[in-house]
Protein backbone atom coordinates (compact mmCIF):
# COMPACT_ATOMS: atom_id res chain seq x y z
CA UNK A 1 0.00 0.00 0.00
CA UNK A 2 3.19 2.44 0.58
CA UNK A 3 3.53 2.64 -3.37
CA UNK A 4 0.02 3.73 -3.56
CA UNK A 5 -1.00 7.38 -4.49
CA UNK A 6 -3.83 9.39 -3.86
CA UNK A 7 -5.82 11.06 -6.48
CA UNK A 8 -8.30 13.66 -5.59
CA UNK A 9 -11.02 14.32 -8.54
CA UNK A 10 -13.91 17.19 -8.30
CA UNK A 11 -17.09 16.33 -11.12
CA UNK A 12 -18.89 19.11 -11.91
CA UNK A 13 -21.76 19.42 -14.47
CA UNK A 14 -21.67 21.15 -17.77
CA UNK A 15 -23.43 24.38 -16.01
CA UNK A 16 -19.98 24.54 -13.48
CA UNK A 17 -21.91 23.54 -10.57
CA UNK A 18 -20.05 20.50 -8.90
CA UNK A 19 -22.16 17.29 -8.12
CA UNK A 20 -22.83 16.21 -4.63
CA UNK A 21 -23.93 12.22 -3.62
CA UNK A 22 -22.99 11.38 -8.00
CA UNK A 23 -22.46 7.27 -8.46
CA UNK A 24 -19.27 7.50 -9.29
CA UNK A 25 -16.30 4.59 -10.22
CA UNK A 26 -12.32 4.23 -11.16
CA UNK A 27 -10.56 1.82 -12.61
CA UNK A 28 -7.02 1.48 -14.84
CA UNK A 29 -7.59 1.70 -18.67
CA UNK A 30 -8.70 -1.71 -19.73
CA UNK A 31 -9.24 -3.38 -16.51
CA UNK A 32 -12.31 -4.89 -15.47
CA UNK A 33 -11.54 -4.22 -11.24
CA UNK A 34 -13.77 -1.11 -10.29
CA UNK A 35 -13.47 1.22 -7.07
CA UNK A 36 -17.13 1.96 -6.66
CA UNK A 37 -18.30 5.36 -4.67
CA UNK A 38 -20.22 8.71 -4.64
CA UNK A 39 -18.93 11.93 -4.79
CA UNK A 40 -19.02 14.04 -1.14
CA UNK A 41 -20.41 16.98 0.05
CA UNK A 42 -18.06 19.03 -2.53
CA UNK A 43 -18.31 16.98 -5.20
CA UNK A 44 -15.21 15.29 -4.19
CA UNK A 45 -14.29 11.51 -5.83
CA UNK A 46 -10.72 10.42 -3.98
CA UNK A 47 -9.00 7.16 -5.00
CA UNK A 48 -5.91 5.43 -5.05
CA UNK A 49 -4.01 3.78 -7.18
CA UNK A 50 -0.56 2.77 -8.53
CA UNK A 51 1.67 5.46 -10.06
CA UNK A 52 1.96 5.67 -13.92
CA UNK A 53 -1.00 4.14 -14.47
CA UNK A 54 -3.70 5.25 -17.16
CA UNK A 55 -6.92 5.64 -15.07
CA UNK A 56 -10.67 6.19 -16.26
CA UNK A 57 -13.03 8.27 -14.15
CA UNK A 58 -16.57 7.06 -14.69
CA UNK A 59 -19.91 8.28 -13.69
CA UNK A 60 -23.74 7.74 -13.51
CA UNK A 61 -25.81 10.54 -13.97
CA UNK A 62 -29.80 10.35 -13.12
CA UNK A 63 -31.41 8.57 -15.87
CA UNK A 64 -28.65 7.44 -17.31
CA UNK A 65 -28.59 3.40 -17.88
CA UNK A 66 -24.74 2.59 -17.07
CA UNK A 67 -21.84 3.96 -16.30
CA UNK A 68 -20.23 6.46 -18.83
CA UNK A 69 -16.06 7.33 -18.86
CA UNK A 70 -15.90 11.27 -18.69
CA UNK A 71 -12.09 11.64 -17.85
CA UNK A 72 -8.83 9.55 -18.10
CA UNK A 73 -5.85 10.75 -16.40
CA UNK A 74 -2.31 9.73 -15.53
CA UNK A 75 -2.58 8.31 -11.84
CA UNK A 76 0.63 10.22 -11.53
CA UNK A 77 -0.67 13.59 -11.71
CA UNK A 78 -0.32 15.94 -9.02
CA UNK A 79 -3.70 16.59 -6.92
CA UNK A 80 -5.29 17.87 -3.65
CA UNK A 81 -8.64 18.71 -1.95
CA UNK A 82 -7.28 22.35 -2.93
CA UNK A 83 -6.71 21.96 -6.16
CA UNK A 84 -8.61 18.44 -7.41
CA UNK A 85 -8.08 17.39 -10.61
CA UNK A 86 -11.42 19.06 -12.77
CA UNK A 87 -14.03 16.40 -14.26
CA UNK A 88 -16.93 17.59 -16.15
CA UNK A 89 -19.84 15.37 -16.94
CA UNK A 90 -21.28 16.23 -20.96
CA UNK A 91 -24.60 17.77 -19.88
CA UNK A 92 -25.87 19.97 -16.79
CA UNK A 93 -27.63 17.87 -13.78
CA UNK A 94 -30.76 19.84 -14.92
CA UNK A 95 -30.75 18.30 -18.49
CA UNK A 96 -30.39 14.58 -17.17
CA UNK A 97 -33.29 15.09 -15.04
CA UNK A 98 -35.29 16.22 -17.71
CA UNK A 99 -33.74 14.13 -20.60
CA UNK A 100 -35.43 10.99 -19.52
CA UNK A 101 -35.41 7.68 -22.10
CA UNK A 102 -38.58 7.65 -24.01
CA UNK A 103 -40.77 4.45 -22.98
CA UNK A 104 -42.27 4.17 -26.36
CA UNK A 105 -42.08 4.25 -30.11
CA UNK A 106 -43.59 7.56 -30.50
CA UNK A 107 -42.06 10.67 -31.25
CA UNK A 108 -38.15 10.94 -31.87
CA UNK A 109 -35.54 9.38 -30.02
CA UNK A 110 -32.02 10.90 -29.12
CA UNK A 111 -28.92 8.50 -29.57
CA UNK A 112 -25.20 9.22 -28.69
CA UNK A 113 -22.54 8.65 -29.93
CA UNK A 114 -18.86 8.71 -29.02
CA UNK A 115 -15.92 9.55 -31.24
CA UNK A 116 -12.25 8.17 -30.72
CA UNK A 117 -9.11 7.72 -32.50
CA UNK A 118 -7.30 4.59 -33.08
CA UNK A 119 -5.68 5.00 -29.46
CA UNK A 120 -8.80 5.86 -27.80
CA UNK A 121 -7.89 9.41 -27.70
CA UNK A 122 -11.27 11.65 -27.96
CA UNK A 123 -11.90 13.72 -30.63
CA UNK A 124 -13.69 17.22 -29.29
CA UNK A 125 -14.80 19.16 -32.42
CA UNK A 126 -14.24 16.35 -35.07
CA UNK A 127 -16.68 16.32 -38.10
CA UNK A 128 -19.30 13.53 -38.18
CA UNK A 129 -22.13 12.65 -40.52
CA UNK A 130 -24.99 10.88 -39.88
CA UNK A 131 -27.92 9.52 -42.09
CA UNK A 132 -30.64 6.82 -42.28
CA UNK A 133 -29.26 3.48 -43.71
CA UNK A 134 -29.52 3.20 -47.53
CA UNK A 135 -29.77 7.14 -47.79
CA UNK A 136 -27.74 9.13 -49.79
CA UNK A 137 -28.30 12.60 -47.69
CA UNK A 138 -26.54 13.01 -44.58
CA UNK A 139 -26.27 16.12 -41.92
CA UNK A 140 -22.92 17.03 -40.61
CA UNK A 141 -22.38 18.00 -36.94
CA UNK A 142 -19.51 18.33 -34.69
CA UNK A 143 -18.47 16.38 -31.23
CA UNK A 144 -18.80 18.41 -28.12
CA UNK A 145 -15.96 18.88 -25.21
CA UNK A 146 -16.34 15.53 -24.61
CA UNK A 147 -16.40 13.83 -28.10
CA UNK A 148 -19.81 12.90 -27.88
CA UNK A 149 -22.56 13.66 -30.96
CA UNK A 150 -26.53 13.32 -30.63
CA UNK A 151 -28.50 12.11 -33.27
CA UNK A 152 -32.49 12.69 -32.90
CA UNK A 153 -34.39 10.17 -35.57
CA UNK A 154 -37.62 8.01 -34.55
CA UNK A 155 -37.44 5.06 -32.39
CA UNK A 156 -36.30 1.70 -34.17
CA UNK A 157 -34.50 3.82 -36.85
CA UNK A 158 -30.98 2.42 -38.65
CA UNK A 159 -28.62 5.32 -38.13
CA UNK A 160 -25.49 5.31 -40.19
CA UNK A 161 -22.53 7.04 -38.80
CA UNK A 162 -19.79 8.23 -41.41
CA UNK A 163 -16.62 10.62 -39.77
CA UNK A 164 -13.91 11.92 -41.89
CA UNK A 165 -10.36 10.42 -42.53
CA UNK A 166 -7.30 12.08 -43.44
CA UNK A 167 -8.19 11.78 -46.86
CA UNK A 168 -10.76 14.57 -46.23
CA UNK A 169 -13.42 12.30 -47.23
CA UNK A 170 -15.76 11.14 -44.99
CA UNK A 171 -16.20 7.10 -44.54
CA UNK A 172 -19.01 4.36 -43.02
CA UNK A 173 -17.97 3.13 -39.90
CA UNK A 174 -20.57 2.46 -38.10
CA UNK A 175 -24.32 1.47 -38.28
CA UNK A 176 -26.97 0.98 -35.65
CA UNK A 177 -30.89 1.00 -34.58
CA UNK A 178 -32.15 3.73 -32.32
CA UNK A 179 -34.61 1.84 -30.53
CA UNK A 180 -36.35 3.73 -27.77
CA UNK A 181 -33.05 6.16 -27.53
CA UNK A 182 -29.84 5.98 -25.39
CA UNK A 183 -28.58 7.91 -22.60
CA UNK A 184 -25.11 5.71 -23.37
CA UNK A 185 -22.82 6.77 -26.18
CA UNK A 186 -22.01 3.97 -28.70
CA UNK A 187 -18.31 3.91 -29.45
CA UNK A 188 -16.97 4.38 -32.83
CA UNK A 189 -13.59 4.36 -33.18
CA UNK A 190 -11.48 5.43 -36.02
CA UNK A 191 -8.80 3.10 -38.06
CA UNK A 192 -6.15 6.12 -37.54
CA UNK A 193 -4.91 8.11 -34.92
CA UNK A 194 -5.68 12.12 -34.07
CA UNK A 195 -2.29 12.84 -35.79
CA UNK A 196 -2.93 11.89 -38.98
CA UNK A 197 -5.70 14.79 -39.27
CA UNK A 198 -3.11 17.98 -39.62
CA UNK A 199 -3.99 20.53 -41.35
CA UNK A 200 -2.95 24.52 -42.49
CA UNK A 201 -5.73 27.01 -42.48
CA UNK A 202 -5.27 30.16 -44.51
CA UNK A 203 -6.84 33.49 -43.49
CA UNK A 204 -7.99 36.33 -45.51
CA UNK A 205 -8.48 39.74 -43.41
CA UNK A 206 -11.45 41.69 -44.66
CA UNK A 207 -12.54 45.32 -43.40
CA UNK A 208 -16.03 45.49 -42.74
CA UNK A 209 -17.21 46.38 -45.89
CA UNK A 210 -15.42 43.02 -47.33
CA UNK A 211 -12.53 45.26 -48.68
CA UNK A 212 -9.37 43.38 -48.48
CA UNK A 213 -7.54 44.32 -45.16
CA UNK A 214 -3.71 44.89 -46.06
CA UNK A 215 -2.14 46.73 -43.69
CA UNK A 216 1.40 45.25 -43.70
CA UNK A 217 3.28 43.40 -40.93
CA UNK A 218 -0.16 43.42 -39.13
CA UNK A 219 0.46 41.37 -35.97
CA UNK A 220 -1.53 38.77 -35.22
CA UNK A 221 -1.74 36.45 -32.42
CA UNK A 222 -3.10 32.96 -32.76
CA UNK A 223 -4.23 31.24 -28.99
CA UNK A 224 -4.64 27.33 -29.33
CA UNK A 225 -7.51 27.07 -26.78
CA UNK A 226 -6.82 23.53 -26.02
CA UNK A 227 -3.22 23.59 -24.63
CA UNK A 228 -3.29 27.62 -24.35
CA UNK A 229 -0.21 28.02 -26.64
CA UNK A 230 0.46 31.13 -28.31
CA UNK A 231 2.07 32.12 -31.34
CA UNK A 232 2.68 35.32 -33.32
CA UNK A 233 2.11 35.56 -36.74
CA UNK A 234 2.41 38.53 -39.18
CA UNK A 235 0.33 38.92 -42.72
CA UNK A 236 1.41 38.99 -46.11
CA UNK A 237 -0.88 40.87 -47.84
CA UNK A 238 -3.37 41.15 -45.64
CA UNK A 239 -3.10 36.96 -45.96
CA UNK A 240 -1.80 34.66 -43.07
CA UNK A 241 -1.69 30.94 -42.17
CA UNK A 242 -0.94 28.72 -39.41
CA UNK A 243 -1.08 24.82 -38.62
CA UNK A 244 -3.25 23.30 -36.71
CA UNK A 245 -5.42 19.76 -36.38
CA UNK A 246 -8.90 19.10 -37.34
CA UNK A 247 -11.18 20.07 -34.36
CA UNK A 248 -9.33 21.99 -32.45
CA UNK A 249 -10.50 25.79 -31.66
CA UNK A 250 -8.11 28.52 -32.62
CA UNK A 251 -8.48 32.17 -31.03
CA UNK A 252 -7.16 34.94 -33.21
CA UNK A 253 -6.53 38.59 -32.54
CA UNK A 254 -5.57 41.28 -34.63
CA UNK A 255 -3.73 43.82 -33.31
CA UNK A 256 -3.93 47.34 -34.89
CA UNK A 257 -0.85 48.98 -35.70
CA UNK A 258 -0.66 50.57 -32.48
CA UNK A 259 -0.70 47.59 -30.39
CA UNK A 260 -4.31 47.90 -29.62
CA UNK A 261 -6.30 44.67 -30.53
CA UNK A 262 -9.41 43.96 -32.09
CA UNK A 263 -12.53 41.77 -30.83
CA UNK A 264 -10.99 38.06 -31.15
CA UNK A 265 -12.28 35.73 -33.53
CA UNK A 266 -12.89 31.66 -32.97
CA UNK A 267 -12.06 29.53 -35.55
CA UNK A 268 -12.42 25.64 -35.70
CA UNK A 269 -10.66 23.55 -37.83
CA UNK A 270 -12.95 21.20 -40.08
CA UNK A 271 -10.87 19.47 -43.20
CA UNK A 272 -7.33 18.59 -44.03
CA UNK A 273 -7.65 21.08 -46.73
CA UNK A 274 -9.65 24.08 -46.22
CA UNK A 275 -10.48 26.78 -48.61
CA UNK A 276 -9.24 30.14 -47.66
CA UNK A 277 -11.18 31.62 -44.53
CA UNK A 278 -12.10 35.43 -45.43
CA UNK A 279 -12.47 36.65 -41.90
CA UNK A 280 -13.98 39.84 -41.54
CA UNK A 281 -12.83 42.55 -39.17
CA UNK A 282 -14.50 45.62 -37.65
CA UNK A 283 -12.71 48.28 -39.14
CA UNK A 284 -13.11 50.15 -42.45
CA UNK A 285 -10.07 51.37 -44.43
CA UNK A 286 -11.50 53.93 -45.75
CA UNK A 287 -11.86 56.44 -42.82
CA UNK A 288 -9.60 54.37 -40.87
CA UNK A 289 -11.40 53.83 -37.75
CA UNK A 290 -12.82 51.74 -36.22
CA UNK A 291 -16.64 51.28 -35.03
CA UNK A 292 -15.52 52.88 -31.37
CA UNK A 293 -14.23 55.59 -33.57
CA UNK A 294 -10.68 54.83 -31.66
CA UNK A 295 -7.52 54.77 -32.12
CA UNK A 296 -6.84 55.43 -35.77
CA UNK A 297 -5.86 52.87 -37.57
CA UNK A 298 -2.35 53.93 -39.77
CA UNK A 299 -1.31 51.60 -43.10
CA UNK A 300 2.51 51.88 -41.34
CA UNK A 301 3.88 52.00 -38.13
CA UNK A 302 5.29 55.78 -38.11
CA UNK A 303 8.85 56.47 -37.10
CA UNK A 304 9.35 58.66 -33.83
CA UNK A 305 12.30 59.39 -31.48
CA UNK A 306 10.28 56.76 -29.42
CA UNK A 307 11.23 53.20 -28.56
CA UNK A 308 8.15 51.63 -30.51
CA UNK A 309 9.62 49.04 -32.38
CA UNK A 310 13.69 49.05 -31.53
CA UNK A 311 15.86 48.66 -28.29
CA UNK A 312 15.62 51.14 -25.74
CA UNK A 313 19.44 52.14 -25.39
CA UNK A 314 21.07 52.26 -22.00
CA UNK A 315 21.83 55.81 -22.36
CA UNK A 316 17.72 56.38 -22.56
CA UNK A 317 17.23 53.11 -19.41
CA UNK A 318 19.84 54.71 -16.87
CA UNK A 319 17.19 57.72 -16.48
CA UNK A 320 14.80 55.94 -15.70
CA UNK A 321 16.74 53.42 -12.88
CA UNK A 322 20.50 53.65 -11.51
CA UNK A 323 20.43 50.47 -10.24
CA UNK A 324 23.55 48.68 -11.59
CA UNK A 325 21.18 45.06 -11.26
CA UNK A 326 18.96 46.72 -13.16
CA UNK A 327 20.20 47.99 -15.82
CA UNK A 328 22.22 44.66 -16.10
CA UNK A 329 19.10 43.18 -17.42
CA UNK A 330 18.16 45.89 -20.19
CA UNK A 331 19.37 43.43 -23.13
CA UNK A 332 17.42 40.67 -21.81
CA UNK A 333 14.35 43.27 -21.52
CA UNK A 334 15.25 44.21 -25.39
CA UNK A 335 15.48 40.11 -26.40
CA UNK A 336 12.31 39.35 -24.92
CA UNK A 337 10.35 42.50 -26.21
CA UNK A 338 11.04 41.35 -29.61
CA UNK A 339 10.51 37.77 -29.02
CA UNK A 340 6.90 37.83 -27.20
CA UNK A 341 5.83 41.12 -29.26
CA UNK A 342 5.61 44.21 -26.48
CA UNK A 343 6.89 46.77 -29.78
CA UNK A 344 4.67 50.01 -28.34
CA UNK A 345 6.98 52.60 -26.28
CA UNK A 346 3.99 53.25 -24.35
CA UNK A 347 3.39 49.45 -22.94
CA UNK A 348 7.49 48.99 -22.47
CA UNK A 349 7.23 52.30 -20.05
CA UNK A 350 4.08 50.30 -18.00
CA UNK A 351 5.86 46.95 -18.06
CA UNK A 352 9.34 48.66 -16.48
CA UNK A 353 7.58 50.83 -14.36
CA UNK A 354 5.64 48.10 -12.46
CA UNK A 355 8.62 45.41 -12.78
CA UNK A 356 11.10 47.54 -11.14
CA UNK A 357 8.41 48.39 -8.53
CA UNK A 358 7.44 44.57 -7.93
CA UNK A 359 11.14 43.42 -7.63
CA UNK A 360 12.87 46.31 -6.19
CA UNK A 361 15.00 47.06 -9.12
CA UNK A 362 15.35 43.86 -10.59
CA UNK A 363 16.87 42.60 -7.41
CA UNK A 364 13.97 40.36 -5.74
CA UNK A 365 13.19 37.31 -8.42
CA UNK A 366 11.58 34.64 -5.68
CA UNK A 367 9.00 35.17 -3.80
CA UNK A 368 9.89 35.12 0.22
CA UNK A 369 7.50 32.50 1.48
CA UNK A 370 7.58 33.44 5.60
CA UNK A 371 8.90 30.19 6.66
CA UNK A 372 6.78 27.88 4.96
CA UNK A 373 7.50 25.39 2.27
CA UNK A 374 7.27 25.83 -1.17
CA UNK A 375 5.17 22.69 -1.50
CA UNK A 376 2.61 24.22 0.70
CA UNK A 377 2.28 27.10 -1.37
CA UNK A 378 0.93 27.73 -5.03
CA UNK A 379 0.46 23.92 -5.49
CA UNK A 380 4.35 24.02 -5.64
CA UNK A 381 5.19 26.80 -7.66
CA UNK A 382 5.91 30.17 -5.58
CA UNK A 383 6.29 33.41 -7.15
CA UNK A 384 9.29 34.05 -9.43
CA UNK A 385 10.72 36.58 -12.42
CA UNK A 386 10.02 40.01 -12.73
CA UNK A 387 6.56 39.24 -12.46
CA UNK A 388 6.52 36.80 -10.01
CA UNK A 389 5.07 33.89 -11.91
CA UNK A 390 3.10 31.58 -9.66
CA UNK A 391 1.09 28.30 -9.56
CA UNK A 392 2.12 24.89 -12.09
CA UNK A 393 -0.10 26.12 -15.07
CA UNK A 394 1.71 29.00 -15.40
CA UNK A 395 5.24 27.32 -15.51
CA UNK A 396 4.23 25.03 -17.52
CA UNK A 397 2.67 27.32 -20.07
CA UNK A 398 5.22 29.58 -20.06
CA UNK A 399 7.47 26.86 -21.15
CA UNK A 400 5.07 25.85 -24.13
CA UNK A 401 5.37 29.29 -25.31
CA UNK A 402 9.01 29.48 -25.66
CA UNK A 403 9.86 25.82 -26.06
CA UNK A 404 11.25 24.84 -22.64
CA UNK A 405 10.64 22.85 -19.43
CA UNK A 406 9.95 24.73 -15.85
CA UNK A 407 8.63 21.92 -13.97
CA UNK A 408 9.89 20.09 -11.24
CA UNK A 409 13.51 20.77 -10.89
CA UNK A 410 13.62 23.21 -13.65
CA UNK A 411 11.47 25.57 -12.05
CA UNK A 412 14.58 27.67 -10.26
CA UNK A 413 15.24 28.52 -14.09
CA UNK A 414 12.33 31.20 -14.11
CA UNK A 415 14.35 33.24 -11.14
CA UNK A 416 18.28 32.12 -11.97
CA UNK A 417 18.41 32.71 -15.67
CA UNK A 418 17.78 36.99 -16.92
CA UNK A 419 15.82 35.38 -20.41
CA UNK A 420 13.05 33.92 -18.26
CA UNK A 421 12.97 36.05 -15.28
CA UNK A 422 12.07 38.41 -17.70
CA UNK A 423 10.32 36.23 -20.53
CA UNK A 424 8.28 34.80 -17.97
CA UNK A 425 7.17 38.19 -17.44
CA UNK A 426 6.30 39.45 -20.66
CA UNK A 427 4.04 36.33 -21.37
CA UNK A 428 2.69 36.90 -18.02
CA UNK A 429 1.82 40.54 -19.07
CA UNK A 430 -0.31 39.11 -22.05
CA UNK A 431 -1.71 36.26 -20.53
CA UNK A 432 -2.69 37.19 -16.77
CA UNK A 433 -5.50 36.11 -14.87
CA UNK A 434 -7.23 39.60 -15.54
CA UNK A 435 -6.54 39.08 -18.92
CA UNK A 436 -3.86 40.86 -21.51
CA UNK A 437 -2.95 44.02 -19.99
CA UNK A 438 -1.43 45.57 -23.33
CA UNK A 439 -4.78 47.29 -24.02
CA UNK A 440 -4.69 49.51 -20.75
CA UNK A 441 -0.78 50.22 -21.08
CA UNK A 442 -1.53 51.86 -24.14
CA UNK A 443 -4.68 53.60 -23.09
CA UNK A 444 -2.31 55.07 -20.36
CA UNK A 445 -4.35 53.21 -17.35
CA UNK A 446 -1.81 52.91 -14.65
CA UNK A 447 -4.56 52.35 -11.97
CA UNK A 448 -5.86 49.79 -14.20
CA UNK A 449 -2.39 47.71 -15.16
CA UNK A 450 -1.37 48.46 -10.90
CA UNK A 451 -4.85 46.95 -9.92
CA UNK A 452 -5.15 44.37 -12.14
CA UNK A 453 -1.31 43.02 -11.08
CA UNK A 454 -1.19 43.40 -7.69
CA UNK A 455 -5.23 43.68 -6.70
CA UNK A 456 -5.24 46.81 -4.75
CA UNK A 457 -2.41 50.09 -5.49
CA UNK A 458 -0.09 48.97 -3.07
CA UNK A 459 3.24 50.86 -4.12
CA UNK A 460 0.87 53.09 -6.96
CA UNK A 461 3.16 56.17 -6.39
CA UNK A 462 6.47 54.12 -6.63
CA UNK A 463 5.26 53.11 -10.24
CA UNK A 464 3.77 56.26 -10.88
CA UNK A 465 7.57 57.75 -10.01
CA UNK A 466 9.28 55.17 -12.39
CA UNK A 467 6.41 55.61 -15.64
CA UNK A 468 6.91 59.21 -15.43
CA UNK A 469 10.63 58.75 -15.81
CA UNK A 470 10.23 56.32 -18.40
CA UNK A 471 7.90 58.69 -20.16
CA UNK A 472 10.70 61.04 -20.42
CA UNK A 473 13.82 58.86 -20.91
CA UNK A 474 12.00 56.94 -23.88
CA UNK A 475 10.93 59.86 -25.67
CA UNK A 476 7.35 58.81 -25.59
CA UNK A 477 5.73 61.93 -26.41
CA UNK A 478 7.47 62.21 -29.63
CA UNK A 479 5.30 58.79 -30.31
CA UNK A 480 3.40 59.46 -33.46
CA UNK A 481 1.69 55.95 -33.15
CA UNK A 482 -0.34 56.71 -30.05
CA UNK A 483 -3.43 58.47 -29.89
CA UNK A 484 -3.00 62.38 -30.07
CA UNK A 485 -5.69 62.66 -26.79
CA UNK A 486 -3.38 59.80 -24.93
CA UNK A 487 0.17 61.92 -25.90
CA UNK A 488 -1.26 65.10 -24.99
CA UNK A 489 -1.54 63.74 -21.30
CA UNK A 490 1.44 61.23 -20.94
CA UNK A 491 2.21 64.17 -17.42
CA UNK A 492 -0.28 62.01 -16.02
CA UNK A 493 -2.59 58.71 -16.14
CA UNK A 494 -5.62 58.10 -17.16
CA UNK A 495 -8.00 59.68 -14.66
CA UNK A 496 -10.22 57.54 -12.46
CA UNK A 497 -13.21 58.06 -13.83
CA UNK A 498 -12.25 56.90 -17.71
CA UNK A 499 -10.17 54.23 -16.19
CA UNK A 500 -10.90 50.51 -17.06
CA UNK A 501 -11.62 49.83 -13.11
CA UNK A 502 -14.26 52.40 -13.19
CA UNK A 503 -16.62 50.68 -15.19
CA UNK A 504 -15.76 47.05 -14.82
CA UNK A 505 -14.18 46.44 -11.05
CA UNK A 506 -16.44 46.89 -8.26
CA UNK A 507 -14.02 45.68 -5.61
CA UNK A 508 -10.91 47.80 -7.30
CA UNK A 509 -13.31 50.61 -7.24
CA UNK A 510 -13.71 50.64 -3.86
CA UNK A 511 -9.94 49.91 -3.20
CA UNK A 512 -9.30 53.14 -5.06
CA UNK A 513 -11.18 55.14 -2.20
CA UNK A 514 -9.60 52.89 0.52
CA UNK A 515 -6.03 53.38 -0.79
CA UNK A 516 -6.35 57.74 -1.30
CA UNK A 517 -8.39 57.55 1.96
CA UNK A 518 -6.67 60.39 4.19
CA UNK A 519 -7.88 58.60 7.37
CA UNK A 520 -7.33 55.28 5.49
CA UNK A 521 -4.70 53.00 6.44
CA UNK A 522 -3.37 51.82 3.03
CA UNK A 523 0.35 52.78 2.52
CA UNK A 524 2.15 53.06 -1.13
CA UNK A 525 -0.69 56.12 -2.46
CA UNK A 526 -1.06 59.92 -1.71
CA UNK A 527 -4.18 60.56 0.10
CA UNK A 528 -6.38 62.52 -1.64
CA UNK A 529 -10.00 63.42 -0.59
CA UNK A 530 -11.23 64.29 -3.74
CA UNK A 531 -9.96 60.60 -5.03
CA UNK A 532 -11.67 59.30 -2.46
CA UNK A 533 -14.62 59.88 -3.10
CA UNK A 534 -14.86 59.13 -6.50
CA UNK A 535 -13.74 55.55 -5.64
CA UNK A 536 -16.19 55.38 -2.94
CA UNK A 537 -19.26 56.86 -4.86
CA UNK A 538 -18.59 54.52 -7.53
CA UNK A 539 -18.03 51.59 -5.62
CA UNK A 540 -21.56 52.56 -4.30
CA UNK A 541 -22.96 53.06 -7.55
CA UNK A 542 -22.23 49.49 -8.79
CA UNK A 543 -22.87 47.72 -5.72
CA UNK A 544 -26.95 48.61 -6.28
CA UNK A 545 -28.98 45.57 -6.86
CA UNK A 546 -26.58 43.08 -5.93
CA UNK A 547 -26.81 40.72 -3.65
CA UNK A 548 -22.88 39.82 -3.64
CA UNK A 549 -20.43 43.02 -4.76
CA UNK A 550 -17.52 41.53 -4.32
CA UNK A 551 -18.28 37.37 -5.45
CA UNK A 552 -19.21 34.77 -3.25
CA UNK A 553 -17.59 30.99 -2.41
CA UNK A 554 -20.28 28.04 -1.25
CA UNK A 555 -20.14 26.75 1.84
CA UNK A 556 -19.73 22.79 2.93
CA UNK A 557 -23.38 23.07 2.41
CA UNK A 558 -23.62 24.75 -0.37
CA UNK A 559 -24.80 28.41 0.76
CA UNK A 560 -23.29 30.99 -1.11
CA UNK A 561 -20.92 32.90 1.13
CA UNK A 562 -19.80 36.43 0.37
CA UNK A 563 -16.26 37.04 -0.41
CA UNK A 564 -14.45 39.56 1.57
CA UNK A 565 -11.49 42.67 -0.33
CA UNK A 566 -8.64 44.15 1.55
CA UNK A 567 -10.18 42.64 4.61
CA UNK A 568 -13.80 44.16 4.58
CA UNK A 569 -17.09 41.99 3.80
CA UNK A 570 -19.24 44.04 1.16
CA UNK A 571 -21.71 45.15 3.99
CA UNK A 572 -18.58 46.74 5.75
CA UNK A 573 -17.20 48.26 2.68
CA UNK A 574 -20.37 49.76 2.49
CA UNK A 575 -20.71 51.23 5.73
CA UNK A 576 -17.41 53.07 5.17
CA UNK A 577 -17.99 54.24 1.78
CA UNK A 578 -20.93 55.74 2.96
CA UNK A 579 -19.57 57.40 6.20
CA UNK A 580 -16.62 58.66 4.87
CA UNK A 581 -18.46 60.20 1.81
CA UNK A 582 -20.12 62.41 5.06
CA UNK A 583 -16.60 62.77 6.79
CA UNK A 584 -15.18 63.67 3.72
Amino acid sequence: MSNLVTITSKIYDASGKYVINLKVKSRYKGSSRENTNKTDKDGLFIFQGSPNRTVEILAKPPNVEDYIVIKTIDSSIISSRKNPVKVSLPKSIEEYHKEKVMPTTKGIVTTLFKIIDCNEKILTSFPVKSRPKGKQSSFERHTNEQGIVEVVSSPNRDIEILVLTSNDEFALKGAVNSEHGSQIPQIIKLDEPCENFKSESNIQLLDREGNSYIVENTKIEILYLGNKITKISNTSDGKFSFPSMIGEKIQITVFKPDGNPLEPKTHVVKRIKEDAIKMKLDVDLTVGRTVLNKPKIEKNLKISKCVCNRDISAEEFKKITTSATAISFLNDLNEQFKKLNMINCLEKAHFIAHTLHETASYSLLEEGLGGKAESEVYDGYKGRGLMQLTYKNNYELYGLAVNENFLGKNKHRIAKEKKHAVGSAVWYWHHSKAGNLSPHAINNDLIATCALINGGYNGFDDREKYYKRAVIALNIKTCLNLDKKIVDNLDNYTKFENSYIYFNKIGECFGWGLWSDPAGYKKGKLKNSNESKKGYSRFLEMCKDKDYPFGYKQDKKGNKVGRKRYGYSANSAITLAKKRLKEL
